[in-house]
């Protein structure tokens, strides 16, 4: 009798493993949770309007392990620092050709070190400060080998990564050394139309896209012209690892209008963006727009999306979890802005340029 009562107890935990192993595998880590955009920190609406705490022309955002916000603000070419209460702390640099000024900043990223590097494309060269602002040194931009740099990102070997469309070839990234020495390129450009590659390799040039890179040295990609996919690459190896795919979105990432004839002024109001080819015009409606990527604590990766509807948009989250499964989740509407959303660090920062100039600092939140 004990005997068959053990083994009737042995058939119920293994039943009860069973059925827990299976709803978990029918209910991903947070399929069963909603999340929301927490804001966090808000940067440049001041009651008290002291010239360091304003931003004019806000442009690039990034925040580092400790905390610190860094913003380069366009219009008066410096890099303004603030802590994590949004205290202003300190401005790097200022216009200029001389070293450790700005004609541009095009792109900025912090390294390993804590230090600012700068790509300045008028400048054709990588600036680099130290973490308390103090100009350490400049480093040649190959201008042959790239239009327009959109993106760098730090790598885990002190190394950089830079997205841009070469002038001649399909490689978007490129890496440098520590020291700035061009060493290789590799990922192409995902053509979504085929019959449609030019516009979309030309479109590259002006938004390639967004991207991150974890400690591991695994790069995370959404295309300029999203299509619903984050591809993913080792960086050592320059290998296509795998792509993540959400499977409830949407596969046209877009919608175009052409005309042989230029036509000046805005474009119809369906369409977001004019571009000029050598054939003609073409109007382009964004039905997605990337608000950046990051990797979470549990290892999921996250990536705002932006879906653009006619005049109403909405921002979601698509979750990429380390079990493989893929989710989409609403964060907001029209309440908040459709464009400049950047990612940093675990967190994501909205470029809110509505009335007063000012930088939103925000978290993704699970709500149970």
């Amino acid at each position: 009798m004990i005997t068959n009562k053990r083994i009737l107890a042995a058939l119920f935990f293994i039943w009860s493993v069973v059925i827990y192993n299976s709803a978990c595998w029918a209910n991903p880590p947070g399929s069963l949770a909603t999340f929301r955009l927490r804001e966090t920190l808000r940067i440049g609406n001041v009651s008290e309007a002291r010239p360091d705490d304003i931003l004019i022309q806000p442009r690039h955002v990034l925040s580092d392990r400790t905390g610190r916000i860094w913003i380069a603000d366009l219009a008066i070419l410096a890099v303004k620092v603030f802590d994590q209460k949004g205290n202003h702390i300190l401005t790097i640099s200022r216009k200029g050709g001389g070293p450790g000024e700005f004609q541009d900043i095009t792109t900025m990223t912090i390294n390993l070190q804590g230090e600012l590097v700068v790509v300045d494309y008028i400048n054709a060269r990588f600036t680099i400060f130290s973490p308390e602002g103090r100009f350490i040194a400049t480093h040649r931009l190959p201008m042959n080998a790239v239009q327009w740099p959109r993106r760098i990102y730090c790598t885990p070997d002190s190394g950089y990564i830079l997205l841009a469309k070469l002038e001649s070839g399909e490689s978007l990234f490129h890496y440098f050394t520590k020291d700035f020495r061009y060493v290789r390129s590799f990922g192409t450009l995902p053509i979504i139309y085929q019959h449609n590659a030019h516009l979309e390799k030309q479109f590259a040039v002006t938004d390639p896209g967004e991207f991150m890179v974890d400690s591991k040295g695994i790069l995370y990609y959404a295309a300029g012209l999203f299509d619903g996919r984050i591809y993913v690459y080792e960086i050592k190896n320059e290998i296509q690892k795998t792509i993540f795919r959400s499977k409830n979105r949407m596969s046209q990432p877009y919608e175009y209008e052409f005309k042989t004839e230029f036509q000046p002024g805005p474009p119809p109001p369906q369409y977001q963006i004019t571009m000029a080819g050598p054939d003609g015009m073409y109007y382009l409606r964004r039905n997605f727009i990337s608000g950046g990527i990051n990797v979470l604590d549990d290892g999921t990766v996250a990536h705002l999306v932006v879906s653009l509807k006619g005049k109403n948009h909405e921002i979601g989250v698509e979750l990429f979890f380390p079990n493989g499964s893929v989710e989409y989740k609403r964060l907001a509407g029209s309440e908040l802005p459709a464009y400049q959303w950047k990612a940093s660090f675990g967190k994501w920062y909205l470029i809110d340029r509505r009335e007063i100039p000012q930088v939103v600092e925000f978290i993704l939140e699970r709500v149970k």
